[in-house]
């Protein structure tokens, strides 16, 4: 935890110029993007994954020159990349081109290397520079990655009620947002462990086919906003569930979240939706959560998972004071988006039905009936416009078409 005085952001370098962080000077040299940032990744190891849904890769060429009067160690973990979303991604953990950026630089000395990195827009991307070893404002710095690079910006968000949820016993109902020190936390919805395993990568699948019984699991959908004035990180232990005393159960386990996760590092006054997830036990009901970014310096909000509302508490319009994902304002005929990667198309209104396919980001339906109240969800029977493909996704994942 840093102990400095956080101060404003330090203001963008434009491509092309030296930026000053502490003892560093940096600039980018080089930058390739798109199809070309592809290739070259996949190229420098067979083993490279491809980008996921909704990012892609961008290779940065940094030169670092140590103006200090000691030896000092730069990290490919000392940066991180965003494009318009906010989401500070690290260098991605690759095999990338070479050289790669990092290693120990003698006073007066001069490195260069190549960063792997992932952004959603690559034609606003900004890399940030914030030294693990240096510490604090003096030695942070943030360079444009394009000639249109900007650092993002996002309307404030007004801050929720900073008592809702603040006692266990009268904790804030699903869809109320609480603050939890310099974080706006909302749990959207919960989700079964089908859900779970559905929207999980390989390593928590193979946890189910090896006897886990994916009925202990659960999910909690929610959103976080980052409402500081630096960048700031959600932590996957950020959201815990507690007893009724507001004490965690250390017994329960952790899953990794599925996907999106909404464990992330975010720039000021941006926000995230996404998962984490549990491993319930007999004793641990799961119906109340304690969100808290810092245990050292934040004071605990607490959140019913089973939709009871505490008193003066509301909901919001994304779900019914159950919890259930509210219908949208569409009537069969009308044509709507998914709004995340990877959305499940079922057979049947049901959280168990057969899989008919797995739907991209912003792939676009045609709604063929009313919508359905089934198995804590709301359906809507669609048709893919691109395939014929016909079935039900939940409304949490759809918007009407503009």
């Amino acid at each position: 935890m840093q102990t400095q005085t956080q101060t404003a952001l330090p203001a963008l370098t434009p491509l092309g110029q030296t930026a000053t962080a502490g003892p560093w000077s940096l600039s980018v040299i080089e930058v390739a993007t798109g199809s070309d940032a592809a290739t070259r990744v996949a190229s420098a190891n067979a083993g490279n994954a491809t980008a996921p849904d909704g990012v892609g890769y961008l290779l940065a060429h940094v030169q670092a020159t140590n103006t200090g009067a000691t030896p000092l160690v730069l990290n490919m973990a000392d940066f991180t990349a965003t494009g318009s979303d906010g989401v500070l991604r690290p260098a991605a953990s690759l095999a990338g081109p070479t050289p790669e950026l990092q290693g120990t630089v003698a006073a007066g000395a001069t490195i260069d290397g190549w960063l792997p990195l992932l952004v959603d827009d690559p034609t606003a991307a900004t890399l940030w520079f914030e030294s693990i070893l240096l510490g604090g404002d003096w030695s942070s710095a943030i360079l444009g990655l394009t000639e249109q690079a900007a650092i993002p910006a996002f309307d404030p968000a007004a801050a929720p009620d900073a008592n809702a949820g603040s006692d266990p016993s009268s904790p804030a109902a699903v869809g109320t947002a609480v603050r939890a020190g310099d974080w706006a936390v909302t749990v959207i919805r919960t989700g079964n462990g089908q859900e779970v395993y559905d929207n999980s990568d390989y390593g928590l699948r193979a946890l189910a086919q090896s006897g886990d019984d994916i009925s202990t699991w659960l999910g909690v959908y929610l959103r976080v906003t980052n409402l500081s004035s630096r960048p700031a990180n959600f932590s996957p232990n950020a959201l815990m569930l507690c007893d009724t005393d507001g004490e965690v159960w250390d017994n329960v386990m952790a899953l990794n979240a599925p996907t999106p996760d909404v464990a992330r590092r975010l720039v000021p006054g941006a926000s995230r939706e996404g998962w984490a997830a549990f491993q319930l036990k007999p004793y641990s009901p799961g119906t109340l959560a304690r969100v808290a970014p810092s245990v050292v310096a934040d004071a605990p909000r607490y959140v019913s998972l089973s939709g009871s509302a505490a008193s003066g508490t509301t909901t919001t319009a994304a779900t019914t004071p159950s919890g259930t994902p509210a219908a949208l304002d569409v009537v069969a005929g009308d044509t709507v988006v998914t709004t995340d990667s990877e959305v499940n198309l079922r057979s049947e209104p049901s959280p168990t039905g057969q899989i008919v396919a797995e739907l991209a980001k912003d792939t676009r339906l045609t709604v063929t009936g009313d919508a359905v109240e089934a198995g804590g969800y709301t359906w809507y029977p669609v048709t893919v416009v691109e395939t014929g493909d016909t079935g039900y996704v939940v409304s949490t994942f759809l918007a009407k078409a503009s």
